[in-house]
């Protein structure tokens, strides 16, 4: 499936790194499109956001899947467009469902054809919460052991790193301490870390993110200790030309 994706925040660099296409428009992407899915908040400037125009301009044929919410598609278009065969849609969102947990519903689309739809929350099935449950206790155990935190969903993006150390060191205490401390007392800020220990616990790797190219000193100190630290490169992240800048010590 080739996926095509408007958003305001999507940029072209966005959109090539996630290998999809980016429309410039929500109408250039109803034009593109045989599947439709909504995935947006409620506001103003969204409701009815599938309009009857817009619904007009569908393919034949066109999916429409709204997992958002109901007021995001114009339900009385969408029921024309339903009835005579244009579209198909998939639902589980209604323009005038109920806000609490139980309530007597009618919608305009009961007896249409051409659409399937499930109740809003389809998903929570007592095998739903328990897998859900288990798995924020498994990310829990996972940050406890190595300090990652899995799916994070606001790590900064870009920073203003311009270099990353590279340091494969021996696994022993204090080592990442004395680097710090080199980068500290040399007034380099330290964007990021990310330390990773091989099998058998003997060796390791540091990737440092930091925003000063470090001095001779600061790499004669790091690098001298022989029984500590094994290799250290220096990678220039964000080149401002086509030059890559790298310093191996060894």
């Amino acid at each position: 499936m080739r996926v095509v994706a408007w958003s305001p925040s999507l940029t072209d660099r966005k959109a090539a790194k996630l290998g999809i296409s980016r429309a410039s428009s929500v109408d250039e992407l109803i034009e593109r499109c045989d599947i439709i899915s909504l995935h947006v908040a409620l506001t103003a400037e969204t409701k009815h956001l599938i309009s009857a125009e817009r619904i007009a301009r569908m393919k034949q044929g066109t999916i429409v899947i709204n997992t958002a919410r109901g007021a995001v598609i114009d339900n009385v278009a969408l029921a024309e467009a339903l009835k005579n065969g244009r579209i198909r849609a998939g639902l589980d969102v209604y323009e005038r469902e109920p806000e609490e947990g139980q309530g007597n519903f009618v919608d305009l689309l009961a007896g249409v054809p051409n659409w399937v739809g499930t109740h809003h929350v389809g998903a929570s099935t007592m095998q739903a919460q328990r897998a859900t449950a288990d798995e924020a206790v498994r990310m829990i155990e996972h940050y406890l052991r190595t300090g990652d935190v899995e799916n994070c969903v606001n790590f900064a993006q870009e920073t203003s790193a311009l270099y990353e150390l590279i340091i494969r060191h021996y696994d022993r205490i204090g080592v990442l301490t004395r680097i710090l401390t080199d980068l500290r007392e040399s007034r380099i800020s330290v964007h990021e870390i990310h330390n990773v220990i091989f099998a058998g616990a003997n060796a390791a790797v540091a990737h440092i993110q930091i925003d000063t190219y470090p001095t001779n000193q600061v790499i004669e100190s790091i690098s001298s200790r022989k029984t500590e630290i094994i290799s250290l490169r220096i990678v220039k992240l964000q080149p401002t030309s086509s030059e890559t800048q790298v310093h191996n010590a060894w």
